[in-house]
């Protein structure tokens, strides 16, 4: 198929059931144009032919920078509410670029837009190969693509058919839902990394994981989730707004259904309570596939959100499996136990008690270790250590703990039961990792793993001077990675200084303070939120690399 019919169909797949606008007939004439822009710029200014972008990136890559101008040429909103973000953040619109750049010059606004975008977007084509904010080519393709998209934009009516979409009237949390799968899934902003994150193919997908992207996923750009777009793009007034950025902290746990009835509408109402903080609530209009679950098994897993005074289904239904009534406290204890972030935001009491034992644990730690980030070059001495450390705390747990027994389960697995409980959730396959590693105590956060802790170290002690690739990945990796705390970046910043981190990315150090800052939210976006729901983050290391990409 040729590259115009690849565009063509792109539109049409991503505007289905819309109704176009004055300007939307124009798009795909001028995105298979900038296409040929693009594949001219990069021979010009990339001779290595392994560098520059496979023809689907190219095809992808001139149609999203195309709907980026139609955003601003229309005011539809999508990059405005992402400027304004990073203004608040970083006092710039673009938070890069030195302070003698700014204010942009009109004839520059449009370019500069541009090379961030392609910056970010590169990132997602190419995660292991990071080219820096002044490189020639990037700078060359962003200043052609501006031209470009200017001068075609200038003979090009205004109107869109994404304004009319955007400003409906929102009556019920299912139309929001729906403008959010929208937003994820087609706005030219997030698609790009909704489609990545779910390889193309959402066939599989279950409801909850796109609810777990829509509402948690820090979007590579500015580290907002797509709730916090919506919130500032959709005509919402102040309390439906309210609701709305309350979906980023859903309220997850083990719910019992205590009624079921039909309302005046033929809707059914469900009163389902909590068992984590005892607190019931309504749940508005559950639709009539899911009230035979709720028949089949009155203790479910579920996530509810707020809208207009009740509470609605978020994501899937999960049952969870008990005996008895009685076994209930065991069900609180072990969703407690394997999901503790969750538990700590529905219940504050119990995340209070959590923060205040990580604080204390975290003292306990340094009195053991004399510090709080010790580096092993083995995984047995680590994990040899990590049980010793687990025996004194359980020789102090208190056994009258209702939430927290100090149960010492079998000593191979780690799975020792502790207040919070640290010691939980090394992976399986932990004992055959072969390279060095430490345990970072991040008194906010609990126990952290980082991996390839030696090659971290080296290349930070280089101060950005002669960095090995090896290094320079692994400097990317931690300071990417959703399982490494922005408190670990900052430690080891604090201990060797930032120069290789900026290095790494290929920016000066005038850029440096900014670039950080921007990179850590953009990467650890969660890590900025609720803190409450990070205490004790799953260990999502594997013992590879590519395990810890975001």
């Amino acid at each position: 198929m040729s590259n115009k019919s690849d565009i063509r169909r792109t539109f049409n797949t991503f505007r289905k059931n819309l109704k176009p606008g004055r300007a939307d007939k124009y798009l795909p004439e001028v995105a298979q144009e900038l296409r040929r822009i693009l594949e001219k710029s990069e021979k010009q200014t990339t001779p290595n032919v392994t560098e520059r972008l496979k023809p689907g990136e190219l095809t992808d890559t001139a149609i999203y920078l195309t709907e980026m101008a139609e955003d601003l040429h229309n005011e539809i909103g999508l990059w405005n509410c992402l400027e304004e973000q990073q203004l608040k953040l970083y006092g710039k619109r673009i938070p890069w670029f030195s302070d003698q750049e700014d204010p942009l010059p009109p004839e520059n606004v449009l370019a500069r837009r541009i090379r961030f975008f392609l910056w970010n977007l590169f990132r997602l084509f190419r995660p292991q190969v990071y080219i820096s904010f002044d490189n020639p080519s990037l700078v060359h393709m962003s200043e052609k693509a501006s031209d470009h998209l200017q001068n075609r934009f200038a003979e090009i009516p205004k109107g869109s058919g994404l304004n009319t979409m955007l400003q409906p009237e929102v009556n019920t949390s299912k139309d929001l839902h729906r403008l959010l799968v929208w937003l994820g899934a087609q706005s030219y902003l997030i698609r790009p990394i909704f489609w990545h994150q779910f390889h193309l193919d959402t066939t599989q997908v279950k409801p909850e994981e796109i609810y777990l992207f829509l509402c948690g996923y820090p979007i590579l750009y500015s580290g907002m989730t797509v709730v916090d777009f919506a919130a500032n793009l959709l005509n919402l007034d102040e309390s439906d707004c309210k609701d709305l950025l309350e979906w980023n902290h859903r309220q997850v746990g083990v719910y019992q259904t205590e009624e079921i009835k039909k309302d005046e509408k033929g809707l059914h109402q469900i009163k389902m309570k909590n068992l984590i903080n005892n607190r019931t609530y309504q749940v508005a209009g559950a639709p009539d596939e899911a009230i035979t679950g709720f028949e089949a098994n009155p203790i479910l897993l579920s996530a509810l959100v707020p809208w207009r005074g009740k509470w609605d289904l978020a994501g899937g239904l999960e049952p969870v499996h008990i005996k008895p009534p009685e076994n209930l406290d065991t069900v609180r204890r072990d969703f407690i136990k394997n999901q503790p972030y969750y538990a700590y935001n529905v219940d504050r009491k119990l995340g209070e008690r959590a923060r205040l034992a990580t604080e204390a644990l975290h003292l306990e730690f340094n009195t053991k270790f004399g510090d709080d980030l010790i580096a092993f070059p083995k995984v047995e001495e680590m994990l040899s250590e990590m049980r010793s450390f687990c025996d004194t705390l359980l020789e102090k747990a208190d056994p009258n703990d209702a939430d927290y027994p100090p149960v010492k389960e079998d000593p191979d697995s780690m799975n020792a039961t502790l207040l919070p409980p640290i010691c939980t959730g090394f992976p399986e396959n932990i004992d055959t990792f072969q390279s060095d590693l430490a345990v970072f105590f991040n008194p906010k956060n609990g126990l952290e793993l980082i991996p390839f802790f030696q090659d971290l170290i080296s290349g930070m002690k280089k101060n950005g001077n002669g960095l090995t690739l090896e290094e320079r990945d692994t400097i990317q990796l931690m300071v990417e990675s959703t399982s490494v705390s922005p408190e670990f970046i900052d430690r080891i910043c604090k201990d060797h200084g930032p120069e290789s981190v900026y290095a790494s990315y290929g920016i000066s150090s005038g850029q440096g303070p900014d670039f950080l800052k921007f990179i850590l939210k953009c990467s650890k976006g969660i890590h900025y939120r609720n803190q409450q729901t990070l205490l004790q983050p799953e260990f999502l290391f594997l013992g590879n690399k590519d395990s810890l990409m975001p």
